[in-house]
C-alpha cells in the first residue's frame, strides 16, 4: 500500500524500518523551492498550510500547532495559515530529491518555486527513489474540509 506523506523531513521519523531491502512505497505531497537542473535535483519542503509530523510522546501525533487549521474554528484557521504563510520564507528546511529517473516526464511547472508537486517513489531510510511525478493545484490544500481530507487519507492503515 502506498503510503502519503504531506511532511518532507519526516521520511525517516514515520519509517525508522525504511531500508535497502525493506523499503517503502510513498507519495509525498510537497512544495518546490529549488529545481537544479544540471543536477536534476529538486528541493521540497512541507506545503505551508499542512500539518507538521511530530516525533515527540507516540510517535505519531501531529503538533497541536501544525493541525490548527484542520480542527479549529475558520476565523483560527485563516490566522494559523497567515503566520505560518510569513514564517516560511525566513526559514527552509528542504528535501533534496534526485529526479534523474523520471527527468523526461516532468513539466516545467514542477521545476517553479513554489509550485505544488506529488512525488511516488520509494524510500529506503536515506533517500527517496522517484518513478512518478506530477504538478497539481494547490488550491485543493487551501480548505479546511481538504486538509481533514488528507488527514484522514494519510492515517488509512493497510487491509490484511
Amino acid at each position: 500500500m502506498t503510503k502519503l506523506v504531506i511532511d518532507p523531513l519526516s521520511l525517516s521519523q514515520e519509517f525508522p524500518d525504511a531500508s535497502e531491502t525493506n523499503s517503502v512505497k510513498i507519495k509525498l505531497l510537497a512544495q518546490v523551492v529549488e529545481y537544479d537542473s544540471q543536477s536534476a535535483i529538486l528541493k521540497v519542503t512541507r506545503m505551508v498550510n499542512m500539518p507538521t509530523f511530530c516525533s515527540g510522546g507516540d510517535g505519531g501525533q501531529e503538533d497541536q500547532e501544525g493541525i490548527s487549521g484542520v480542527t479549529s474554528d475558520e476565523h483560527e484557521s485563516m490566522k494559523s495559515r497567515e503566520q505560518a504563510s510569513q514564517e516560511a520564507p525566513k526559514q527552509y528546511h528542504t528535501l533534496s530529491v534526485n529526479m534523474f529517473n523520471v527527468i523526461n516526464s516532468m513539466t516545467a511547472e514542477m521545476t517553479y518555486k513554489g509550485s505544488a508537486v506529488s512525488l511516488i517513489g520509494f524510500f529506503n531510510g536515506e533517500s527517496l527513489n522517484v518513478v512518478d511525478c506530477y504538478s497539481f493545484n494547490s488550491s485543493f490544500t487551501m480548505l479546511r474540509q481538504d486538509i481533514q481530507t488528507i488527514m484522514d487519507v494519510r492515517d488509512l492503515q493497510a487491509l490484511n
